[in-house]
């Protein structure tokens, strides 16, 4: 069994002059597989819509056949079959939008959840001056909520991911910072030898080491390798 293949739904007309819709459902990896199995199927088909079965928590578009009047993105809580996916066009799947409001519908009224560039083409689409006056136009209601919850949700994502990219670079900052700090600790408690203070008096910190140079030369050379690997 190949665990990529998911349930698929492809709605289509079977020719130019159909009028009607016929559904196709089959297991492929992804929508363009579902696809070529559908155009398999019916080699004069249009399709019209390809839904993979969602899952409880998946955001479908659902079109409310009520003149769109609820239409939108919904969350899925139960596709109500004994698999878990849809079985036939008629599948109930019951859902629920951002605002609490749930419906149980027909998988065939619903769709892939809309990017932005969707909605605002569906916000073009459904455009219509009739009855308006000067600037003014009408737009379908549905879809420019839609749209516009689109769009807040996105500026919203942008604002989190631009905060947590903030929190990573100051956590690195601060990670840096300490061990910056930790180095200037340990060479500030290096013992001074054979070296005067400003008013002349040598400091005493220890003895003469019996390799002096030699010590004190090793030790610069430690320290500048750890600098360098800061």
């Amino acid at each position: 069994m190949n665990d990529n293949l998911r349930t698929h739904m492809v709605t289509l007309l079977e020719d130019e002059n159909a009028r009607t819709c016929v559904y196709f459902i089959c297991q492929a990896e992804d929508a363009e597989h579902a696809r070529e199995q559908a155009m398999d199927m019916y080699p004069q088909g249009k399709i019209t819509n390809i839904l993979k079965s969602p899952k409880p928590g998946d955001t479908v578009w659902w079109n409310d056949p009520d003149e769109d009047m609820a239409s939108g993105h919904y969350q899925v809580s139960v596709v109500d079959s004994d698999s878990g996916d849809i079985e036939y066009p008629g599948t109930m799947v019951l859902i629920k939008n951002r605002h609490g409001s749930t419906a149980e519908v027909p998988a065939s009224e619903l769709e892939e959840e809309h990017d932005v560039e969707h909605l605002a083409n569906d916000v073009r689409d459904s455009e219509s001056s009739d009855g308006c006056g000067g600037d003014y136009t009408i737009v379908k209601r549905s879809c420019l909520i839609a749209l516009l919850d689109q769009l807040q949700v996105a500026k919203l994502s942008q604002k989190a991911n631009a905060l947590a990219a903030t929190q990573q670079a100051l956590s690195q900052s601060m990670e840096y910072a300490e061990k910056l700090a930790g180095f200037v600790q340990h060479v500030a408690a290096l013992n001074l030898w054979g070296y005067d203070k400003d008013d002349g008096n040598p400091y005493q910190e220890c003895e003469d080491p019996d390799e002096g140079h030699s010590d004190s030369h090793n030790c610069l050379m430690e320290l500048i390798e750890q600098a360098r690997r800061l």
